[in-house]
């Protein structure tokens, strides 16, 4: 598949080649490497078929499909809408880091990155923080988050300022991606730059390595700063098995599970960023809220508590499920790929933002899981481009 998709795509940034070739790298690692973890059964392979065969097939059937580009996100960006959200997102990023830091701090005023990250693990699950931020502290978030990255990666590449602005903006991003102490953000912003580089081919051997070194700094950084005294040991080997492989076999563990895994209803994994709205119409439901880890962690035998991306798809639909959902991400991921190779700046912009989903399926579900930050992201970048005044 893997030969066919860049014979058809000729580009190691399509879906297709990303899913294929990640998935056989993981496999051929898995198989040949002294690892430590279980061997996966047929049922796991059977269940990478369901995903990677309809993605790959979708991601390339859509190149052939004439799909018109939104009006609003046509042509060239909007130089005045640039320059006016410029200077808005600089003021943002400073209230929205000095919120993030304030309640990690009240969350665990001895690590403050622990802290961080447990009021992260909070929203994610859709708890009640004990500190809540005034409505404009929250909106400084949100606007962080849906421009920031769209706006760094604009400027140094698509109108290609290396101002003072610029850099100072892409520093920000750098410190208030530590910050926020999430190895998924950090893995985004990073191969978000690398997309983009590759595809303007403004990458060479040398950056590439300064990239992913950069890359993993960050990640044990981040793993390291919001570790607690009453952690376990680190242990270096641990921390590549339990992040590079572990998932695969915790996987495998839930589809030789021989208990159901739905609480209330087929959908809450892979649905549950809808959840608040079904509850205008039914209070009772909760869905489940724990999206990765079903309350439990999986011993594997490193103890791990994620699961592919293919988890919530097999959770709530079974394999059809991740077959339909595989060929949903290989269609949309293909169609906006389709836009950024016919000259769309806002593809371009959203493809590179959205470029770690397909990079980190074998770690989780990065798709519906986050599918609001998704969308805010999508809205950032086509506002870049929108011909609306102001």
């Amino acid at each position: 598949m893997l030969c066919y998709s860049y014979y058809r795509a000729r580009s190691v940034l399509h879906p297709a080649v990303v899913t294929s070739a990640l998935w056989l790298v993981m496999l051929v690692l898995y198989a040949t490497i002294d690892h430590g973890l279980y061997p996966l059964s047929d049922k796991f392979h059977i269940a990478l078929l369901c995903w990677g065969l309809p993605l790959c097939i979708a991601s390339l059937a859509v190149q052939h499909i004439r799909i018109g580009i939104p009006i609003v996100a046509r042509g060239e960006a909007n130089l005045t809408t640039v320059a006016i959200l410029q200077p808005i997102v600089a003021i943002c990023v400073v209230i929205a880091t000095a919120a993030i830091l304030y309640r990690g701090h009240v969350y665990d005023p001895d690590n403050l990155f622990h802290g961080i990250r447990t009021a992260s693990v909070i929203s994610l699950q859709g708890g009640k923080h004990t500190v809540s931020f005034p409505i404009w502290a929250s909106l400084a978030l949100e606007i962080t988050n849906m421009l920031l990255l769209p706006i760094c990666l604009y400027l140094l590449f698509i109108e290609e300022k290396r101002n003072w602005l610029s850099i100072g903006l892409t520093i920000v991003l750098v410190i208030y991606t530590v910050i926020r102490s999430n190895k998924t953000v950090i893995a985004q912003v990073g191969l978000a730059f690398l997309c983009i580089m590759w595809y303007k081919k403004r990458i060479n051997k040398r950056n590439f390595l300064f990239i992913l070194l950069a890359l993993f700094a960050l990640f044990l950084t981040a793993h390291l700063l919001r570790r607690t005294s009453d952690s376990s040991e680190f242990v270096f080997l641990d921390f590549i098995t339990m992040y590079l492989f572990a998932p695969l076999p915790a996987f495998d563990h839930v589809l030789n599970l021989h208990h159901p895994l739905i609480e209330q209803f087929h959908g809450e994994y892979t649905f549950r960023a809808f959840i608040r709205f079904a509850q205008w119409f039914d209070p009772t439901i909760t869905g489940n809220a724990d999206p990765f880890n079903l309350n439990y962690w999986v011993y594997t035998p490193v103890h791990v508590n994620v699961y592919t991306t293919m988890f919530p798809f097999y959770a709530d639909f079974g394999y059809i499920g991740i077959a339909i959902f595989g060929a949903l991400y290989g269609a949309t991921g293909g169609i906006i790929y389709k836009h950024m190779t016919e000259g769309n700046g806002a593809s371009l912009l959203i493809y590179s933002c959205l470029f770690y989903i397909f990079v980190f399926q074998f770690f989780a579900d990065f798709g519906m899981t986050y599918f609001w930050s998704i969308v805010g992201l999508v809205i950032g970048c086509t506002l870049l481009f929108t011909k609306v005044r102001i």
